[in-house]
């Protein structure tokens, strides 16, 4: 009987250890990273972290990152959905005790396939031959766009991609080789001609992409077009607000700080009912992007590249007659960026920051001459300046593991454009069927003066780390350079002509 008594005190004994043990054991966390197969973060896809009895959810932030906190011991299935794309499943998802658990998923589009029985294969649209897009304004505004810019939405259209630069390619070519325009003119850099402006989401009602046979009068671009058409005020006021809630940054279970914070804002309505509107939209961004690998090495405002733009777009559109009407627009987009392409090879020491100031003001002209005849003029001012700063002024170093210590440079410059252009459009039957007969001219005049110091002068002498140890110099033989450069071109008597 005493014998079965302490046998019974051990057995509590043992139940009560393991009782506690159980109780004692931290919880895990479990985070991860969502892309889709161009590599890029997508945000707004739905994360369940499962069990046989519970399965909480969250979704990804605009860097399509995802954390679940506290998370008890155990086996786990994560599930990631998001519409349009198919659904990713990870079973037996091992959850320690106190054990961070990092995922890294791919996101695939949908694919349906559907067999379409034509009687006549040459009478598909006129756009879908020429490869002609468009993306209307209120798909804009409901698509996960990581940054909430417009750019993001172009990978979506047939022959563009995104290469790994980040810069855009549409039908093949290079960035600089396409063109971007605001209400047909153009609006890209001066200097480089890159896609260089930043309009908010809900003032676009059309994007317009063309990668294939497109009009003479977009201009001389050899790989594709983009033109953004913008929305105009209505005969009644209206306001619409959009992404007031910021994404907060969880790290270890706590708060730290606010990952990303893009609020929209556009007001519209009649100045005059009938022939005076207004449309005013702006739009603030707020975005870091943090290294992980760098995360081992550095405290966390060191390991992330920091963006703040601010855009906003004034257009007034004004009806002379009905049968004369002007738009004036203004778009601005200064931003500043911290810690620009951070990654283990370009620490923070070694990364610049960048400010840039850019506008865009144009008026254009729309007459109606005739039942079938119209004129379309139109003039702007581009303005695009930017200045890249280093964090101090020591010497760069360029070692085996990347750069160190400084970024190599500074660059400041400024830059304008001013087009002029004017398009006689005029519909004419004759033998043959219908012709859209288009005439008209263009000049542009666009130039950029910019100043870099050489490096001995700003930042000593560069230097190249040897893996022994041993150090190599290279003095420049200026210590200063300024750059200036001045073009004007001039096209005229171009003369488009479409049958219909």
């Amino acid at each position: 009987m005493q014998r079965g008594f302490h046998h019974g005190l051990l057995a509590l004994a043992l139940w009560l250890v393991a009782s506690i043990g159980a109780v004692a054991q931290p919880a895990g966390t479990v985070e991860g990273i969502i892309v889709d197969t161009s590599d890029t973060r997508l945000g707004g896809v739905t994360v369940a972290l499962g069990t046989d009895a519970d399965s909480p959810t969250t979704s990804t932030d605009a860097d399509g990152t995802f954390q679940f906190v506290g998370v008890p011991p155990g086996l786990y299935t994560l599930v990631a959905s998001l519409a349009g794309f198919e659904e990713v499943r990870l079973d037996d998802v091992a959850v320690a005790a106190g054990a961070r658990v990092s995922r890294r998923l791919l996101l695939t589009l949908s694919v349906t396939e559907d067999v379409t029985v034509a009687a006549d294969p040459l009478a598909a649209p006129d756009a879908v031959r020429g490869g002609e897009t468009q993306v209307v304004g209120p798909t804009l505004t409901q698509l996960p766009l990581p940054t909430g810019n417009f750019e993001d939405a172009l990978p979506l259209v047939p022959g563009v991609v995104r290469g790994p630069d980040g810069r855009l390619n549409l039908g093949g070519t290079r960035a600089s080789q396409s063109a971007l325009l605001l209400n047909g003119l153009n609006v890209t850099d001066p200097m480089t001609g890159q896609f260089a402006v930043g309009l908010p989401l809900d003032a676009v009602a059309a994007l317009d992409v063309y990668t294939g046979v497109y009009s003479a009068r977009f201009g001389s671009a050899t790989g594709g077009i983009t033109n953004i058409v913008t929305r105009p005020g209505e005969d009644e006021w209206s306001t619409e607000v959009e992404d007031f809630m910021p994404h907060i940054r969880f790290r270890d279970g706590k708060i730290r700080g606010i990952r990303s914070f893009a609020p929209r804002v556009r007001v519209a309505g009649p100045i005059k009912a009938g022939s005076l509107w207004l449309s005013q939209s702006v739009n603030y961004a707020f975005e870091r992007d943090r290294v992980e690998d760098l995360e081992a090495f550095e405290p966390l405002p060191r390991t992330e590249q920091v963006r703040e733009t601010f855009s906003g777009l004034t257009q007034i559109d004004y009806a002379a007659t009905p049968a004369h009407r002007m738009t004036f627009t203004l778009a601005w987009f200064p931003g500043n960026i911290d810690n620009v392409q951070i990654d283990t090879l370009h620490p923070f020491d070694a990364t610049p920051d960048s400010e840039q100031r850019g506008w865009s003001g144009a008026v254009s002209d729309h007459l109606v001459l005739g039942p079938r005849t119209t004129l379309n003029t139109s003039a702007a001012v581009k303005a695009y300046d930017l200045t890249v700063l280093p964090k101090t002024a020591d010497a760069s170093q360029v070692t085996v593991d990347g750069v160190r210590q400084n970024y190599f440079n500074r660059l400041s410059r400024d830059s304008r454009r001013y087009d002029l252009a004017t398009t006689l459009t005029a519909e004419r039957d004759g033998p043959s069927g219908g012709h859209l007969l288009m005439a008209g001219g263009e000049f542009t005049h666009a130039w950029y003066r910019g100043e870099t110091p050489a490096f001995q002068s700003m930042f000593g002498e560069p230097m190249v780390r040897w893996p022994g140890g041993s150090i190599f110099t290279a003095t420049p033989r200026s210590v200063h350079r300024t750059i200036r450069w001045r073009s004007s071109e001039k096209t005229d008597g171009r003369l488009p002509a479409n049958s219909r």
